[in-house]
């Protein structure tokens, strides 16, 4: 038998150093327990959120990218999609891409589709794979058509290719400036190999361009 225990059956007169020693050992039993309540307590609460949410729809507990929306998706919607780096439209290389940024693009678009009785849903992403979900999602969504600037993924994204493949949705390959007039390199387009039409040349009027040819049912 222990100290503290021969101390409390009364078999022992204890010092009082041997009294203080039995007290810390209390002390230290007490905050013990303690800590293993708050720990078992923690492992519930956390357990509890990692179950599985039948509110949701599919895994959402990956990060997804910081991605810009300027609509929701609406009945007779087309998509707008973007690629990398045209988040930097009005500053990024203007001799090429001009001053117009992209919400300004975007506020032209949206007023043309109000005129010709459209919606549009524009979203700009610096990431592959997103495009690739966007565009399975609109067919998903029943989107009329999508209208795609994939910037430098149109020559070399093959991923692209096979999504624009793999859907009905119609797609629309747009571009501000003129790739088969610029380096070797940007002359092949894997967008353009499974796009309804190309749109390229015309600076922000390709996506007004594109826009009236999906209105007029040419694609």
């Amino acid at each position: 038998m222990g100290l503290c225990g021969a101390e409390i059956a009364g078999l022992t007169g204890p010092s009082d150093s041997a009294l203080a020693g039995c007290a810390i050992l209390k002390r230290f039993a007490r905050m013990f327990r303690n800590h293993i309540e708050v720990t078992a307590a923690w492992i519930a609460i956390t357990a509890s959120q990692l179950r599985p949410d039948s509110r949701r729809c599919g895994p959402t507990s990956l990060p997804r990218p910081a991605v810009r929306r300027y609509h929701r998706v609406m009945s007779n919607c087309i998509y707008v999609l973007n690629g990398p780096n045209l988040n930097l439209l009005g500053t990024r290389e203007p001799e090429i891409y001009g001053h117009v940024t992209l919400d300004e693009i975007a506020g032209m678009l949206e007023d043309r589709a109000r005129e010709l009785g459209l919606e549009i849903d524009m979203r700009q992403t610096n990431h592959e794979g997103m495009l690739v979900d966007w565009l399975h999602e609109a067919q998903a969504e029943g989107a009329r058509a999508v209208l795609l600037n994939a910037a430098a993924y149109t020559h070399t994204s093959i991923a692209l290719l096979d999504a624009i493949k793999a859907i009905r949705t119609p797609v629309v390959e747009v571009h501000l400036s003129d790739p088969t007039s610029r380096e070797p390199f940007r002359h092949i387009s894997y967008i353009g190999m499974a796009a309804a039409l190309t749109v390229q040349g015309h600076g922000p009027d390709s996506y007004r361009i594109a826009l009236e040819a999906v209105a007029a049912g040419r694609v």
